[in-house]
């Protein structure tokens, strides 16, 4: 008897701890994506340029892309740029953005823990600048833009005000509807929240917040990568596009920007969660469950860097 009641309370310690890290949902419980805020990871390939080289030597400079997200990036979509180096002393490399020609299938859950990658090569560093000391500090920078979404199953509780005040066998309890584990796919611009609410006797709304988790910037995705740093393009800057895809469009309705509807583009508040609200015609007399499909689309940029010390030979 004292084992079983030690396992009893072991049980529910973990139940409280996950509980408290908002790990145990309401609704279905695990969902079908592994979830994060990673996607595309970029770095500089270990030794391509190495730290420390001599002016005389020509190093190989190449970028290694990995796809640690969850959403299949197509071929010739995916761009990289190095800058940060006067272009006239590093001739030999290439400053324009190039294309990675390979698609990036993403991870998946049980299936694949890494993604896709490539290897880039951008060319070589020549140096041709003049060393007035013993050496000279420098840091390459590398760009990467990329489209990328987010996807989602959400399970929801499609109820009414009247069945809710009746003695009905209960399906589903809208007010606990929340993000179940592996109900959002990972990327930088996450789906944050879901809850609902009642209106009136045959409608209830979805209240869904969006925000960039990620540690780079989000665009919409029709702006080029090479329109990026114009500054025609800031005010594309942080705009997503949100489409509910699997409710009929007749009986749901989106409070867009631009107007009502199934899809359309919101713009995000830097560090703050954007929310969008919906509202959706129901059955008076019918409680169930249903997922809820809702997909951003937008293009994204990070950089990474590599410190290099360049040694003169005089």
């Amino acid at each position: 008897m004292k084992k079983i009641m030690l396992a009893f309370l072991a049980v529910m310690v973990l139940f409280v701890a996950a509980c408290e890290q908002g790990t145990v949902p309401t609704g279905r419980g695990i969902g079908p994506y592994v979830g994060g805020n990673d996607a595309l990871q970029i770095k500089f390939e270990e030794g391509m340029p190495p730290s420390e080289f001599g002016e005389d030597d020509a190093v190989d400079v190449k970028i290694k892309v990995v796809n640690m997200g969850e959403y299949d990036v197509p071929e010739n979509t995916v761009k990289l740029k190095l800058f940060g180096v006067a272009p006239n002393e590093f001739s030999t490399l290439n400053f324009d953005f190039k294309l990675v020609p390979n698609s990036l299938y993403p991870i998946e859950k049980d299936i694949f823990d890494v993604g896709g990658e490539a290897l880039v090569e951008m060319g070589e560093i020549d140096y041709s600048g003049t060393i007035n000391q013993q050496f000279y500090d420098t840091t390459l920078f590398a760009k990467i833009c990329y489209p990328y979404q987010t996807k989602s199953d959400i399970e929801a509780c499609i109820t009414s005000k009247r069945i809710e005040d009746s003695d009905s066998e209960e399906v589903c309890n809208y007010a606990g509807v929340n993000l179940g584990s592996g109900s959002v796919s990972s990327g930088p611009v996450q789906i944050t929240s879901f809850t609902e609410e009642l209106r009136g006797l045959s409608q209830i709304s979805f209240k869904i917040g969006f925000e960039n988790r990620g540690t780079g910037n989000v665009y919409s995705d029709v702006v080029s990568c090479e329109d990026i740093d114009l500054l025609t393009a800031q005010q594309e800057k942080n705009k997503v596009h949100v489409k509910i895809n699997n409710v009929d469009p007749e009986t749901i309705s989106c409070n867009f920007p631009s107007g009502s509807g199934v899809e359309g583009d919101l713009t995000l508040a830097e560090g703050q969660e954007k929310i969008l609200v919906c509202i959706m015609d129901i059955d008076q007399t019918a409680q169930y469950t249903q997922s809820i499909d809702v997909s951003v689309e937008y293009k994204y940029t990070e950089t990474t860097k590599r410190d290099i010390k360049i040694l003169s030979n005089q």
